[in-house]
């Protein structure tokens, strides 16, 4: 195992999805979430494949039977990311945020139980400083006063079961990781996710068609960003404890609220420079 080096993956991981995450706000409210999805997910799959096939990978299994299995259940993946994007265009974000920021808790729960993971002290005092930090950071109290939070219309239920679902496939991906390496891996998972939104897409007799030619370019660069978090967490989780680098990796709400603060212009309240000042020293603590 190498602590530091899955560390540096993980920060970068933070960084990418970060920044994904916060330019996709333009493009999923124009066309909404699900196309966001797709055509995230089919532009990084070509560009993982383009990687793939310029890779030395002589000694990946290569099966057909398990590739495809590996695609069929990764499609399920899409269905936490749904039920999030759903949670959020019922409930109110400072309800809801935080619960779909949670999801790293299950994420580490299933990797200390399952693949028999150990945090030392120190790291699990960093730990639940970023998981807090990244709760802190999108949480409003007034609105969860507003909202009758057991309903399905605050959206709540759904962002549980989506954060749920989040957290066990960040846990399952090293599977693949371990099996496939993690380029192959990555594109499997991301192709898988693909056809899951594709399925969804269908099933709910939705257009495949977006607004204008601006919101594939900010698609574009979406999926670079998020093909680029992905690929690099994979590496991070196979040569350090998916616990570390998953916690690491959550932080990315920070990213993306920073970068609404620089170009969208947004205000930054007290709670959320604190929950940042959080953040930032759980990763200090768990970089030492």
């Amino acid at each position: 195992m190498n602590t530091a080096l899955g560390i540096l993956f993980g920060l970068m991981s933070m960084l990418s999805y970060g920044l994904s995450n916060a330019i996709s706000k333009v493009p999923a409210k124009k066309d909404g979430s699900q196309k966001l999805l797709f055509y995230r997910n089919v532009f990084i799959s070509i560009l993982l494949l383009l990687v793939f096939l310029l890779s030395n990978h002589e000694n990946i299994f290569l099966d057909p039977q398990t590739i495809i299995t590996t695609i069929l259940v990764s499609s399920l993946g899409a269905i936490p990311l749904i039920a999030l994007y759903q949670s959020l265009k019922l409930g109110k974000v400072g309800v809801v945020t935080p619960i779909t920021g949670s999801s790293a808790i299950f994420t580490i729960i299933l990797a200390l139980i399952f693949f028999k993971e150990t945090l030392n002290t120190i790291q699990v005092i960093a730990v639940f400083l970023i998981v807090l930090g990244n709760i802190l950071i999108s949480i409003n109290f007034k609105e969860i006063k507003k909202s009758h939070l057991f309903s399905y219309s605050s959206g709540v239920p759904l962002a549980v079961a989506g954060s749920l679902g989040l957290g066990a496939y960040f846990f399952l991906i090293k599977i693949p990781i371990n099996t496939f390496g993690p380029i192959l891996a990555a594109l499997l998972v991301e192709t898988g996710v693909a056809i899951g939104a594709a399925v969804y897409i269908l099933a709910t007799n939705r257009s495949f068609s977006l607004s204008d030619k601006s919101s594939m370019k900010y698609i574009f660069f979406v999926a670079i960003l998020a093909g680029f978090g992905g690929l690099v967490y994979n590496y991070g989780v196979r040569v350090a404890p998916v616990s570390l680098v998953t916690a690491v990796g959550s932080a990315r709400p920070m990213v993306s609220i920073i970068y609404g603060k620089l170009v969208y212009k947004e205000k930054l309240q007290t709670k959320q420079y604190l929950a940042g000042l959080i953040i930032v020293s759980g990763l200090i603590i768990i970089s030492l």
